[in-house]
């Protein structure tokens, strides 16, 4: 039986504008044409296994553990060597398979081979494959030197029983492998579906290059391990390029690739200890017309080079992730990084230039690394999985849908749709009219960060008394798990974005730091705003937000505007006026920088907590005046700002009560700005 399989167009991407200005989507799907070179890789060396064993494992509260998965690598996993005087030689031409060397014959038509060994492969085929039939204790090696294989009804390469299969790239080689866009399957069978496709342990490594055109299904799938060592490849597929469906490992390597659905995927939801896509390595250009990376139980980032353009997420694991290091620069249709439950990012440098979302999971944790996101909605977001912002942006058609990603012609997703969980929005008419300088006041004229009831009972845990989180070494709070909260009972205790360390520069056109529990600062830089027209302001949260370290500056609107609500290190709230391409600073009473942030957007609202702030104190807001020394964000942590206009706060531990009043039930009110009455 012939089995055709449409192929779905991959989409076109381009970087997208700032939040702050005219952004559209374009739900046409459009072809997009992929041009790279391949060159060759050095042999893998042992940093990749050295990073597994310092690597730190999954936070204790995650719902899979990662003490079962194996990322490691086998030694014949890095090494490509292999003595050639013994090896079985196979010279492939479509005149006759010549075959020099035990373990291998021609039959109807197909090149088997049927025992262990190494096998060293050259020539074409135009109409023809290979087709590995080992014991299942057999390893077998095939050496590509020089491969050229199409198959039309097939796979170009099958592996139907091995213990695994090792195929190396030979030194300075290059080789390809093609199918037809349907293939002959016996009734009732969907498989095999690949280019390249392996029921046993698939191992590829060496220098040389291979490119894979698959028109049927996926370019490669092993029903086992998929483990990547080295080489150069470029990969097109009508769905997914790198299926594993327990693992996929990749130590070192090139990658281009262009897939109708998932570059790269593991699909194994059953075992606890399987379903993950670890990368600890190499150079990666992804386009994919569902998700880059995707995962059913962990996604592990531990280094490499990412350009991910996907019409979906860019990183989606349906359980856990861990970001711990690489470099990457995004353009998602949908989420940047998406975990069903926890997601925790260490040391990576990451660049999003479009999105839906950018961070999302039940539990984020932040606790390093060099990140910058532009974000339709928001930049960061811990939501449960049922509240999930997949759902949400399929209902609503945000980018995303269809294969559409950010950037293209459409309307703006997340810009001014109402936000769940937040209550009545004050009317414009009820903000202060002094306009650009004046701090907020309570009904009895008392400067005041936001609203708390007094009666309520304490909501907080301290972050040493949560279970123990990667590198987290920073103290802060979060929300116990009976605690009701700012959003009149409709707070979700799991739900936490936790912050640690690392430099963050967040911009979005919804809420940039959401959380439908709690926030808790306690090391790091944040620099976020949320763009000026919309109801959202750069803090959204349903229990509390706390500090504890590290530094904030957060901008935006007033119509949802919240201030933090408590912790150790001071902070301030004040209507503050601004323009896009001007300086915010946080100075003291010597006129000394303690922070500052130059704005993308217009802003009306400003909070601000950063070390050497203390409660009870004035320190003064300065908008306009460039920080000397300050980088190209326009932060600065020290440096003298003479000015002689700027808006006095006074600094403060604590929410100020008497602005939004109690909420119901005696719980406390979120800590928002005077003339939002609403308590969620």
């Amino acid at each position: 039986m012939k089995r055709a399989f449409a192929r779905r167009a991959s989409t076109s991407v381009r970087a997208a504008d700032s939040v702050c200005g005219p952004r559209t989507v374009c739900r046409t799907v459009l072809a997009f044409a992929l041009a790279c070179g391949l060159a060759g890789c050095s042999p893998v060396d042992d940093s990749a296994q050295d990073a597994i064993e310092e690597e730190a494992a999954l936070p204790a509260d995650s719902s899979a553990s990662a003490d079962g998965m194996d990322f490691s690598y086998s030694d014949r996993d890095l090494d490509a060597s292999y003595d050639e005087s013994s090896a079985t030689a196979i010279a492939l031409s479509d005149e006759g398979v010549s075959i020099a060397g035990s373990g291998a014959s021609v039959q109807d038509g197909l090149t088997v081979i049927e025992s262990a060994g190494t096998y060293v492969v050259s020539g074409s085929l135009s109409d023809g494959a290979i087709q590995v039939a080992g014991g299942e204790q057999d390893k077998v090696r095939l050496v590509f030197d020089g491969v050229d294989i199409h198959c039309e009804d097939g796979p170009a390469v099958s592996v139907l029983s091995a213990d695994t299969c090792f195929i190396t790239l030979a030194d300075a080689s290059s080789n390809s492998l093609s199918d037809g866009a349907s293939y002959t399957l016996a009734e009732g069978e969907d498989e095999p579906n690949a280019t390249l496709y392996s029921k046993a342990d698939l191992t590829l490594n060496g220098t040389g290059s291979l490119a894979i055109a698959g028109s049927y299904r996926h370019a490669v799938c092993s029903k086992d391990d998929l483990v990547i060592a080295g080489g150069s490849y470029r990969l097109s597929s009508a769905e997914d390029a790198l299926r594993g469906k327990d693992c996929v490992k990749i130590a070192d390597g090139e990658f281009s690739i262009d897939a109708g659905g998932d570059a790269v995927v593991s699909t194994n939801d059953e075992d606890a200890d399987r379903g993950f896509v670890s990368i600890d390595g190499g150079s990666f250009s992804l386009t994919a017309g569902d998700d880059g990376i995707q995962a059913a139980r962990y996604v592990r980032l531990a280094g490499g080079t990412f350009d991910m353009q996907a019409a979906d997420d860019a990183v989606h694991s349906d359980v856990d992730a861990l970001v711990g290091g690489g470099t990457f620069s995004i353009a998602a249709g949908d989420d940047a990084f998406h975990a069903e439950e926890s997601i925790a990012v260490q040391e990576a440098t990451v660049d999003v230039s479009s999105c839906y979302e950018g961070i999302e999971g039940a539990q984020v944790y932040l606790q390093g690394g060099d990140v910058r996101i532009v974000a339709d909605d928001d930049a960061v977001n811990a939501a449960s999985p049922d509240a999930s912002q997949d759902g949400v942006a399929e209902q609503e058609e945000a980018p995303g849908q269809e294969g559409a990603v950010p950037g293209q012609e459409g309307a703006v997703s997340g810009q001014d749709a109402a936000m769940p969980d937040q209550g009545e929005q004050a009317p414009p008419s009820a903000m202060p009219a002094d306009g650009r300088n004046g701090e907020w006041s309570g009904p009895d004229g008392s400067g005041g960060q936001g609203a708390a009831d007094a009666g309520a009972g304490d909501l907080s845990q301290g972050i040493a008394d949560r279970p123990a989180q990667p590198n987290a070494d920073a103290s802060g709070a979060a929300p116990q798990a009976d605690a009701a909260g700012g959003g009149a009972g409709m707070g979700d205790a799991s739900c936490v974005i936790e912050i640690t360390g690392g430099y963050y520069v967040l911009e979005s056109g919804g809420d940039t730091l959401d959380s439908n529990g709690s926030i808790a600062l306690g090391g790091g830089v944040v620099l976020a705003q949320s763009a000026m027209g919309t109801s959202d302001f750069a803090l959204d949260y349903d229990i509390e937000a706390t500090v504890d370290g590290g530094v904030l500056i957060a901008l935006g609107g007033t119509g949802m505007a919240q201030s933090l609500t408590s912790g150790s290190q001071a902070f301030a709230m004040a209507n503050v006026e601004g323009s896009a391409g001007e300086t915010i600073s946080v100075v003291d009473a010597n006129n000394e920088v303690l922070a500052s942030f130059t704005a993308q957007c217009d802003f009306v609202a400003a909070v601000a907590s950063a070390s050497g702030m203390v409660e009870g104190s004035t320190y003064r807001i300065v908008v306009g005046d460039a920080v000397s020394g300050a980088n190209e964000d326009g932060y600065a942590s020290q440096g003298v700002l003479e000015t002689s206009g700027a808006t006095e706060v006074t600094a403060s531990c604590s929410a100020q009560s008497g602005f939004a009043g109690a909420a119901p039930n005696g719980q406390q009110a979120a800590a928002r700005m005077p003339g939002d009455t609403s308590v969620g």
